[in-house]
């Protein structure tokens, strides 16, 4: 029977199945069976990657069995790449396609490509073990029998081998059978007797090494030691085997049994296909495991490609950091400009908003420029001097800045609360002067808190967590007390409505919900300056008292903090209409100016 024959059985079996409960659970499991090959081959992938690059880039791990060994990894990363792609394509299109002649043509491509690929790595782990077993039947000939170039031509020899067994398939499936069961059983002949011979020298040297030993009282030529090398070698070669071996058995059962591809055969078939590639994806770990060379020369390169992802990052970083800063500048100079040239805006209220807009364009004018310098400085200068000074000048105008924005948040809370607790007297309890003053004595204790750092950074942390925890509890009461109240005036109201006219109904209503939306204004500012500020501030603390170094992570999440100053001008826009209408006027203005 032809390949194409069994393939069109096996689609028209797939079709006709009785049962539709029947049918949707082999489906079911196709699928499932696919879903699981994806992770498997993107394992196998960087697995195998990583440690053909580690061997690659040490070349004191030139030696023939470690060339051996990268052949299979090779063949493991093909598996990855090609094999198990089309196994999950031949797979789905069995479940979904209609077309037989699509099905019968990546059938056999993926048969062609998974015997190839499946085939060198059982004939590689038989070359290993026979490299092990001349190791240790003929130590002092090895180097000469085994060589570089000689490993390098056994296995181009596999390869070319390998690749031209798929051929037989144009001929007849009995031959095609026939051949693979037979190169299956020579590899695994091979192997096997390598490891019993192996094993058979292995004990015989330990025992003449322990009555040479108690002979001579010591181990003066080093022979234990050599024998210890050679018998760690050897079980690696076995574990290498053993895996291969778990991994390829029950799909050679499954090929045995069923001889007619059935159903039955096919799903086994793809499940028993699973386990195969999944010793592509033990492989690399067992390598890293047992091999003490090719484990450091994994360790370094991920370090290295650690190291290459870091920085990169951080060149990402600095660029999103440009625009956060172009944005913040241009909204809240838009929000400042607006402002400035309506006079009717000049409330407390809305000069806390404008020194809280006036930090956050500090941020992006001046903060980020310095954080994008201090990045890069640390990247490519190799003075430390400069990247101190740096370093030095970002973290005093970044904490002085940033502390005002937290500190101007706090004011904003208890201005609210203020109205709102004390709605007849808040216009001589806030005014222009009051808030001003406020302002200037929020300005000059963070700069003098901020340069603290230059003269003294232990205080500057002491005095940091103090300011942040006061601030962040002032304000978490205020909206606290702010909820309560609005609560209470609600239901107050409510009982106060049944007994007024629906003119006073209306009144009554327009003033709690200014109320509330003014409240809760406060609490959005507040809410996503937190928001943005918290991963920063956990990081700070954590590398602070652990010492952990912590660089990356503390640029990613001072970019987090940054945002806040580009959101904070939609944020008014979005919930106060005065400010809106002023930015839209401006806005308008300048594009009038630019277009005339």
């Amino acid at each position: 029977m032809s390949e194409t024959s069994i393939n069109s059985s096996l689609s028209n079996s797939l079709q006709s199945i009785d049962g539709q409960n029947i049918t949707n659970a082999i489906h079911n499991v196709l699928v499932i069976n696919c879903v699981v090959n994806i992770p498997l081959a993107l394992t196998s992938f960087f697995g195998n990657t990583l440690v053909l690059y580690g061997v690659w880039k040490t070349p004191t791990l030139r030696s023939p069995s470690i060339i051996l060994l990268c052949g299979l990894a090779l063949s493991d990363l093909a598996v990855g790449i090609v094999a198990q792609p089309l196994f999950i394509v031949n797979n789905l299109l069995r479940v979904y396609s209609q077309s037989q002649n699509v099905k019968d043509v990546f059938s056999s491509v993926y048969n062609t490509f998974g015997y190839t690929l499946c085939g060198i790595s059982l004939c590689t782990v038989a070359v290993i073990s026979l490299d092990r077993l001349i190791a240790i039947e003929k130590a002092l000939e090895y180097p000469r029998l085994v060589t570089i170039p000689r490993a390098k031509r056994v296995l181009v020899t596999i390869w070319i081998m390998c690749v031209l067994l798929p051929a037989l398939q144009l001929s007849s499936l009995y031959i095609r059978v026939s051949a693979i069961g037979i190169v299956t059983l020579i590899c695994l002949g091979v192997s096997t007797t390598s490891h019993l011979l192996i094993y058979k020298t292995v004990r015989y040297h330990q025992r003449t090494i322990q009555i040479q030993v108690l002979a001579v009282g010591k181990n003066t030529d080093g022979s234990l030691d050599n024998m210890l090398k050679f018998k760690k070698s050897a079980l690696n070669s076995f574990i290498v085997f053993l895996v291969l071996f778990i991994c390829y058995f029950p799909y050679f059962v499954v090929y045995a049994i069923y001889s007619q591809s059935t159903i039955n055969g096919f799903l086994a078939r793809g499940l028993t296909s699973t386990i195969v590639f999944v010793n592509s994806v033990v492989n690399p770990f067992l390598y890293c495991w047992r091999l003490r060379e090719i484990r450091e020369a994994v360790r370094q390169t991920l370090q290295n490609l650690t190291n290459s992802i870091m920085h990169n990052i951080l060149v990402v970083n600095c660029a999103v950091n440009i625009l956060l800063a172009l944005t913040s500048i241009a909204g809240n100079t838009l929000v400042l400009h607006g402002i400035w040239k309506t006079p009717s805006l000049r409330s407390p209220s809305i000069l806390l908003l404008c020194c809280l807009a006036f930090s956050d364009l500090s941020v992006g004018a001046i903060v980020q420029p310095l954080f994008v310098a201090k990045d890069f400085i640390t990247l490519y200068s190799e003075s430390q001097v400069l990247k101190d000074i740096f370093w030095d000048v970002y973290n005093v105008f970044g904490f002085c800045v940033c502390g005002i924005s937290l500190c101007t948040v706090t004011a904003i809370s208890v201005d609210r609360l203020i109205a709102l607790q004390k709605p007849l007297q808040y216009p001589s309890i806030v005014t222009n002067s009051r808030v001003a003053c406020t302002l200037g004595t929020i300005w000059a204790v963070c700069v003098l808190l901020a340069s603290s750092e230059v003269w003294a950074k232990r205080f500057l942390l002491i005095a940091m967590g103090t300011v942040i925890s006061i601030c962040i509890f002032v304000s978490t009461i205020s909206n606290l007390i702010i909820y309560g109240k609005v609560r209470h005036h609600q239901h107050v109201i409510q009982i106060q409505l049944q007994a007024v006219e629906t003119n006073n109904k209306f009144i009554t209503n327009s003033h709690v919900a200014g109320l509330k939306r003014s409240a809760m204004n406060s609490f959005i500012v507040f809410l996503v300056l937190i928001i943005c500020y918290c991963p920063y501030f956990v990081i700070y603390l954590v590398s602070s008292f652990y010492s952990m170094n912590s660089f990356l992570a503390t640029s990613l999440t001072s970019t987090i903090v940054f945002i806040n100053s580009a959101v904070n001008p939609f944020l008014y826009c979005w919930r106060l209409h005065e400010i809106r209408n002023v930015v839209k006027n401006t806005y308008r203005k300048l594009v009038c100016c630019k277009l005339i």
